[in-house]
């Protein structure tokens, strides 16, 4: 029997556990008593193969994000002088639970105002959730908090030449709404729950989770049936709907339970156990493309803090492409690709990777991308950043070609899809070939490495990087070559796959 937590011993609870709990009580009580015999015990290893893995890459970026944001937002409480003290880094505990407020500032009367950091345009529920746990532990602890307010990017935030942050236009205040007091009653009562799920002998009872907790329903979980209820294409509301109605295998579903096209459309193909093929809408598509062909995909970072003039608040910013040309059909594959070695606004290289790119797009017949809306709108931004580029771009973006589209209107499913449509989930089922053999294995991984690992000069911390020396950097930056090129490799190869199936017809 597990035994009950020593309240000696105080948990810090953060915005992340807060979630945690709230998904699964249970098991967030079990992760609670294994980081009390072990601090490390409750840690996920998603990637422990890897040298870092993409889960610690993650944490690294978003609390390296989380510093930068709170040293800039007290420089901006002290500079407007509205408290007669800023506190920051406090630690303040209650029934064994403590929480470390980003910044309390105290008025002359001794009242404190509560400053959350939100590293988004908006607070949203779990921030407010967070806040709320924050305000009651404050306020048990004999803290005087009167006002709550996030501090909020402003999604307008631009460096316009400057080499350093304007802390003041950077952020938006947002005041808590009117329902924030009448519902800390609710917050109360949850931290009831996990005072009494920590400080007993047994365990809190299941969630509700039953298809996903693996800690609730291990024996569940691990005979989930192969097209399991969640594998339905979108299914939002209609899946939690079933769920509720004691359905866990689309199997068991009928057609008029699903009034989605699409949804029944992949009913037919797990049934039939072979893929749906509309021949003829395939056959059209492929009329669409013509030559020169120009197979293109981009990898791109986002940031709190734009490291460049011209671009907002966690919008993308290319530093990688790579593309495959064909001039005609039947000629050989022509592979192209740059990799940016900084983007700073000492070093802002998205010109350079602009003028890469531009004899490889000129003259092209169709760009064919995945989820090409992304292409499209990266290929609009380089022109508006870089103006030489920006000739090259209106007849280009009208000849882009979504490769997504065949499969998100499902004019081809394969059941082994899953009810995905996504490129990591087709190519295996169209080619055969997938990403598993690679050392960079996603667009999040290889966004995040390039930042830590990779690039020099975006950071003041040098030491974040993860190489040793020059040779281990020209080696990552092969392995992120190597990457993006298979991802424009895949569409070559799910073109060539398309037009097997409309010429088998």
């Amino acid at each position: 029997m597990p035994r009950p937590f020593a309240f000696g011993q105080t948990r810090f609870i953060t915005e992340r556990d807060l979630g945690h709990a709230k998904r699964c009580l249970r098991s967030w009580i079990i992760s609670y008593r294994s980081e009390a015999d072990d601090p490390g015990a409750g840690i996920p290893q998603t990637q422990a193969e890897r040298s870092r893995s993409v889960c610690d890459l993650s944490q690294l970026h978003a609390a390296e994000q989380r510093t930068t944001l709170l040293e800039h937002a007290k420089t901006v409480l002290v500079e407007q002088f509205r408290f007669e003290r800023i506190l920051h880094g406090v630690s303040v505990s209650v029934d064994g639970f403590a929480v470390s407020p980003d910044i309390l500032g105290v008025d002359l009367s001794g009242a404190h105002t509560l400053f959350h950091l939100v590293p988004a345009f908006a607070p949203k529920a779990h921030s407010l959730d967070y806040a709320r746990l924050q305000t009651v532990v404050l306020r048990r602890s004999g803290y005087d908090v009167r006002q709550i307010v996030f501090l909020c990017l402003d999604k307008e935030y631009d460096l316009a030449g400057r080499n350093t942050v304007d802390a003041q236009e950077l952020f938006r205040e947002v005041r808590a709404p009117k329902t924030f007091e009448r519902s800390l009653g609710e917050t109360e009562t949850f931290m009831a729950q996990l005072h009494a799920g920590v400080s007993s002998a047994n365990l809190p009872g299941r969630c509700r989770r039953q298809l996903s907790c693996e800690t609730c329903y291990p024996h569940h979980a691990e005979k989930r049936p192969e097209h399991h209820i969640r594998t339905l294409f979108r299914g939002g509301a209609l899946v939690d709907e079933l769920e509720k109605q004691g359905f866990t295998d689309l199997r068991e579903l009928s057609d008029e339970q699903l009034p989605g096209r699409r949804h029944k459309l992949q009913l037919q193909a797990i049934r039939t156990g072979v893929p749906h093929v509309d021949h003829a809408r395939l056959r059209a598509f492929l009329e669409e493309l013509s030559f020169p062909r120009v197979y293109l995909d981009f990898e791109t970072i986002s940031r709190a803090i734009p490291p460049v003039s011209g671009v907002k608040p966690w919008e993308h910013i290319p530093v990688q492409f790579s593309a495959h040309r064909q001039e005609s059909p039947g000629a050989d594959l022509v592979e192209f690709g740059y990799v940016a070695d900084a983007m700073t606004p000492n070093r802002d290289e998205r010109c350079a990777l602009a003028a890469a790119l531009t004899p490889v797009i000129e003259g092209a017949g169709s760009i064919i991308a995945y989820a090409a809306a992304f292409e499209r709108r990266t290929l609009l931004r380089l022109a508006d950043w870089c103006p030489e580029f920006s000739p090259q771009v209106p007849g280009v973006t009208e000849g882009i070609r979504d490769l997504q589209k065949p499969f998100s209107e499902f004019w081809y499913y394969d059941p082994r899809q899953y009810g995905k449509t996504g490129l990591k989930k087709v190519l295996p089922v169209m080619s055969g070939s997938g990403y598993e053999d690679l050392d960079v294995q996603d667009g999040l991984e290889a966004s995040l490495r390039w930042q830590y690992e990779y690039a020099t000069g975006l950071f003041t911390r040098h030491e974040e990087a993860d190489f040793s020396s020059e040779v281990d950097r020209r080696e990552l930056g092969s392995r992120l070559r190597d990457y993006c090129a298979q991802d424009t490799r895949g569409l070559v190869d799910i073109v060539a796959a398309i037009e097997e199936v409309v010429s088998s017809d």
